[in-house]
């Protein structure tokens, strides 16, 4: 392997609003960005991790493993909340970069600012992909904050904010950053829910996921639709929900229901489209009624 790539975990800080307490109070400003860079600078070297560069009001850093980044990323959000106050935010994503005369390139470095801009003062927030290697540690607690479309970035991210106690959670709602522009045309967009199984047996969830599962796959056949992954809209499983809600997770317009309940060999499936941006239902397939036996060969064919 080239000795300039390296697989990091990438940490982009960013203080929020510095621009303006320049402007209101230069000495208390400066007092604040001086703290931020002693924090960081230590925190980041404790944990292992490298500082490549500080930027004003913002830093970023990398680490051979995720664990460091996550414990230094809160290490540093308590020290900034002691004291001299630092209103950062904080974004992590793992990838591959390329470390050229002290600077750092490539993709995840460009993903990793785009998380960074969706935080807002007390908050971590990292990618799936940082996500899937710390899910499995009791120390850290995730909250799934929503899929998001990031400028220069072909494919939606789903996003996660560290839970654990003393960091601030934003409402989903009032998340901005540097997401790419919406547009009229781009209202074909559905989510295909999770459907409820509504048999007493909870042995049948896996054959009703498996029906949502094959509408997913036969919407991905339209080709002017964009389907919503189905590890987005795990969210939505067993907990109650609004229309409104879906909208605000997922960013999406069309919203798909179903229902299933099998007993004595019969299955018996309801399903309904509604817009999530208007509330208003839209469609319902007649309770559908088949052999289970037939269902199975409708998937298989």
């Amino acid at each position: 392997m080239n000795p300039n790539r390296k697989f990091v975990a990438i940490m982009f800080t960013d203080i929020v609003g510095y621009t303006a307490m320049m402007g209101k109070d230069e000495d208390h400003a400066l007092k604040v960005v001086t703290h931020f860079e002693k924090t960081v600078s230590q925190e980041t070297g404790n944990r292992r991790g490298e500082v490549i560069n500080f930027y004003g009001d913002g830093s970023l850093s990398i680490f051979d493993k995720i664990d460091d980044a996550i414990y230094c990323a809160v290490e540093i959000q308590e020290r900034c909340n002691q004291n001299i106050k630092v209103p950062l935010r904080i974004g992590i994503h793992v990838g591959e970069i390329i470390i050229q005369e002290g600077n750092v390139y490539g993709d995840a470095v460009n993903i990793s600012s785009r998380i960074e801009s969706l935080g807002q003062p007390g908050a971590i927030f990292y990618s799936e992909e940082v996500f899937k290697k710390i899910c499995d540690h009791k120390e850290f607690k995730s909250e799934f904050m929503g899929s998001y479309e990031f400028k220069n970035v072909d494919t939606p991210m789903n996003i996660y904010a560290l839970a654990n106690e003393g960091l601030f959670i934003p409402k989903r709602n009032s998340i901005t950053g540097k997401l790419k522009e919406k547009k009229e045309d781009s209202v074909k967009s559905i989510a295909v829910l999770p459907f409820e199984n509504q048999s007493s047996d909870p042995n049948q969830q896996f054959f009703v996921e498996g029906i949502a599962d094959e509408i997913r796959a036969h919407l991905l056949t339209i080709s002017d639709l964009k389907v919503i992954a189905r590890s987005s809209c795990l969210y939505f499983k067993d907990k109650p929900f609004t229309l409104k809600d879906v909208y605000q997770e997922l960013d999406v317009v069309y919203a798909l229901e179903g229902r299933v309940q099998s007993s004595n060999g019969q299955v018996k499936i309801n399903v309904d489209l509604s817009n999530a941006v208007t509330n208003k239902h839209i469609w319902s397939l007649p309770s559908l009624n088949r052999k289970i036996d037939d269902v199975f060969e409708i998937q298989n064919q």
